[in-house]
C-alpha cells in the first residue's frame, strides 16, 4: 500500500519548518511519546495521560525512538530526514536524504535502524552517524523491532509478510499472506505483537506470535480486535503494550488478555515510544595530564579518586574530589599505579626513581612513609584479605619482582620478592582469599598470598575481581573469561567471545554489572556479572572520547572512572550508572 494514498494523511513536498522545541518540556521516565500527523508534532503524556506539545513544526513525524541515553529519534517522512532530540532539549539533524522514513529501532550497542518506504531498504547509522545499508529486498516495509538475540523483524505492508533479518544481515521470511502488517514489538518474554491494518476498516487487529526455542513460529493468534489502522505499537516498562490506532484518532492501552481501553483520543498516531530512566550519564570529563593517565584508583569512604601515571620516571598523582572535580596535582615524582587502603583510607603510590613506595594519608595527603625498594616499582594493588599492599616493579631484567607491603608497619613482608618470570604487567589481589594475579611477559599468573609460590593459571589476564562473588575476570585475546576464583585451582573459564580486546574492566559489586571498557567501538559495554549476559552499551562517540584507559568503580555512588583520550589529550570520564532492575531486552518503542 502506498502511504500517500491513506486518508487523513497530506505529504507535503515542502521546505521543513524550523521545530520548536519548548524549554520546559523535556523527557521523563515513564512518559509516552507521539508521533501525530494531524498536526506534525510530537505529544508528550505523562503515565496519567496528561498531554503536552514535546515539539512542533514537524513534516510528517511517523516512526520513534529512545536510545539509552535518552536521545529520542524521530523519522520526519516528507522531509526525508531523522532528528534527534537530546534529554536537555537540542534538536539536530541526525540523517537526512532518505527515502520516506518510515520506522525506526536501536538494536543493544547503539545503532539505530531506519526504514527506508521508498526504497525497500533498511538502512543502520552507527551511534556517530555513518550510515550503510544494512537489508534490502523489502516493499515498503512499514514496522521495525528488535529481538533478544539481536535479530531485527521488519513489516512489509505491500508484501504482506514479516522479515526476519539476523545481526550480520540475513533475510528470511517469518510470516506471509497477511493483511497489510504495520507496527512491531516484542515484550519481555520474547512475544512479537503485530498490527494488521487492511482493510481500512474498524475491525483490524493486532496478532500476537510465540516462537519455538529454535526461532520458529509455536503460535500466531489475534489478541486484540476493532481496531483502525494500527500503525504503531510500544509496551512500557511494566509490560504493558499501547497501540496507536492512526484511523481511529485514538491510542488505546491494553490489559495483558487484550481488553482495551481509550488512553487518549484526538491525535493521528503513527509512532509511539516509551522514556524509560535513562541508564547511564557522564557527570563530567576531568583534563589529565600525560604524568597521570596511566592508572586510576577511587577511594569509595572519602569519594576521592586517584589518576597515576606509568611506568616512567616523573609521574604524578592527581587527586580528584568526587563532589567537585577539582583535582589536586601532587607533583613531579609523586607516583604511579595508585591504590587504596580500604582500611585506612590511605593510598600508595609506587616511584620508579628513586625506587619506592610513598603512602599518602587519604584526607590530608599528607606522606607518612616512603619505603625504599631498590628496583623500579610500577604499580600497587591492596590485598583486604591480609591487609598489605602488594607492589609490581619493571626493571629490564627478564624477571621482574613484586613485593608484599604490610600496610600498618609499612614493612616488606618475609619471603618476598617473588620473581615473577618475566616482564613485570598487571598486578591486582582478590580480597576475598588474598591471592595475588599477575602478568609477566604476557603470560598470566598466580601468587600464593602465604607461601609465595607462584604457578601460571589456566586463563588470561586478570583485569577485575568481584570480591563478594570471588569472580575473576580476565581476557584471552578478544575472549571475556569468567571464573570462579574460590577453589585452589581456580574454576574453569566460562568464555565469551567478543568482537574487541577491552582496554580495561570493573565490576560493581552492588548492580553486579561488569563494565568493558570498547575502545574499538568507543563505548562502554555492560554485562551481567555472573553470566556475561550484555545487558546495555553505552556510546562515547558523542564525548569525543575513546575509552583506552584504565578504570575503577565506585559501588557505592554507581559511577565508572574510565580513562580515555580525547583531540584534547588525555580525560577522566565520571560515568553514573543509574540502572536499576529492569528488563534492558525489552524493546520500548517501535
Amino acid at each position: 500500500m502506498n502511504k500517500t494514498a491513506l486518508p487523513y494523511l497530506c505529504v507535503i513536498a515542502a521546505i521543513v519548518a524550523v521545530a520548536l522545541l519548548p524549554a520546559n518540556i523535556l523527557a521523563g521516565p515513564g512518559d509516552l511519546y507521539v508521533s501525530d500527523l494531524g498536526t506534525n508534532s510530537i505529544l508528550k503524556f505523562t503515565p496519567a495521560g496528561t498531554k503536552s506539545t514535546f515539539v512542533s513544526g514537524l513534516n510528517n513525524p511517523e516512526g520513534l525512538v529512545f536510545d539509552a541515553q535518552g536521545n529520542l529519534f524521530e523519522a520526519d517522512n516528507a522531509s526525508n530526514t531523522i532528528f534527534k532530540f537530546t534529554p536537555n532539549g537540542t534538536q539536530s539533524v541526525f540523517a537526512s536524504g532518505l527515502t520516506d522514513p518510515t520506522a525506526l529501532a536501536i538494536d543493544a550497542q547503539g545503532n539505530l535502524y531506519e526504514a527506508d518506504f521508498g526504497s525497500g531498504n533498511i538502512c543502520k547509522f552507527t551511534p556517530a552517524g555513518s550510515k550503510s545499508t544494512f537489508a534490502t529486498g523489502l516493499s515498503q516495509p512499514m514496522g521495525l523491532a528488535f529481538d533478544r538475540s539481536g535479530n531485527l523483524f521488519a513489516s512489509d505492508t505491500t508484501a504482506n509478510a514479516i522479515y526476519k533479518i539476523t545481526p550480520d544481515g540475513v533475510k528470511s521470511t517469518l510470516v506471509s499472506g497477511l493483511n497489510g502488517p504495520l507496527g512491531l514489538v516484542f515484550d519481555a518474554s520474547g512475544n512479537l505483537y503485530e498490527g494488521e491494518g487492511l482493510p481500512l476498516d474498524n475491525n483490524d487487529t493486532i496478532f500476537k506470535i510465540t516462537f519455538n526455542s529454535d526461532g520458529t513460529i509455536a503460535s500466531r493468534t489475534a489478541w486484540a480486535k476493532q481496531l483502525n489502522y494500527p500503525w504503531a505499537l510500544a509496551i512500557n516498562s511494566s509490560g504493558t503494550l499501547f497501540e496507536g490506532d492512526w484511523g481511529g484518532q485514538r491510542i488505546y492501552k491494553f490489559t495483558a488478555n487484550g481488553a482495551k481501553s481509550i488512553f487518549a483520543s484526538g491525535s493521528q498516531p503513527a509512532g509511539l515510544a516509551f522514556e524509560s530512566a535513562i541508564q547511564f550519564h557522564v557527570l563530567a570529563t576531568v583534563a589529565l595530564p600525560t604524568t597521570a593517565n596511566a592508572a586510576v584508583a577511587v577511594n569509595q569512604a572519602l569519594n576521592k579518586v586517584y589518576a597515576s601515571g606509568g611506568a616512567s620516571a616523573g609521574q604524578d598523582v592527581v587527586v580528584i574530589d568526587g563532589a567537585t572535580f577539582a583535582t589536586t596535582d601532587l607533583g613531579a615524582g609523586s607516583g604511579s599505579g595508585a591504590n587504596v587502603d580500604v582500611k585506612s583510607d590511605r593510598y600508595w603510590a609506587a616511584t620508579v626513581s628513586p625506587g619506592g613506595v610513598v603512602v599518602h594519608d587519604g584526607n590530608t595527603n599528607t606522606v607518612l612513609a616512603t619505603i625504599s625498594l631498590s628496583n623500579c616499582p610500577i604499580s600497587t594493588t591492596y590485598d583486604y584479605k591480609k591487609n598489605r599492599v602488594w607492589v609490581g616493579a619493571q626493571c629490564g631484567s627478564g624477571n621482574d619482582p613484586v613485593f608484599a607491603i604490610d600496610a600498618n608497619t609499612f614493612q616488606v613482608v618475609s619471603g618476598t620478592p617473588v620473581g615473577s618470570g618475566g616482564v613485570m604487567g598487571t598486578i591486582i589481589a582478590n580480597g576475598n582469599n588474598g591471592r595475588l594475579y599477575l602478568t609477566a611477559s604476557g603470560v598470566s599468573k598466580r601468587v600464593d598470598p602465604t607461601t609465595f609460590a607462584l604457578t601460571t593459571n589456566a586463563f588470561g589476564t586478570v583485569m577485575a575481581i568481584n570480591t563478594i562473588s570471588n569472580k575473576l575476570y580476565a581476557t584471552s585475546g578478544s575472549n571475556l573469561q569468567i571464573i570462579n576464583g574460590a577453589p585452589d585451582p581456580e574454576g574453569t573459564p566460562t568464555t565469551i567471545a567478543l568482537s574487541y580486546t577491552p582496554a580495561s574492566m570493573g565490576i560493581s559489586t552492588t548492580l553486579n554489572h561488569l563494565y568493558l571498557a570498547n575502545p574499538t567501538g568507543n563505548n562502554l559495554e555492560v554485562r551481567n556479572g555472573s553470566t556475561g549476559a550484555l545487558i546495555s552499551t553505552f556510546s562515547l562517540s558523542s564525548f569525543g572520547v575513546v575509552p583506552n584507559g584504565a578504570m575503577a568503580v565506585d559501588s557505592i555512588r554507581g559511577r565508572i572512572y574510565l580513562i580515555g583520550s580525547s583531540g584534547t589529550g588525555s580525560v577522566l570520564l565520571v560515568i553514573e550508572d543509574l540502572t536499576t532492575a529492569r528488563n534492558s531486552s525489552a524493546n520500548l518503542g517501535s
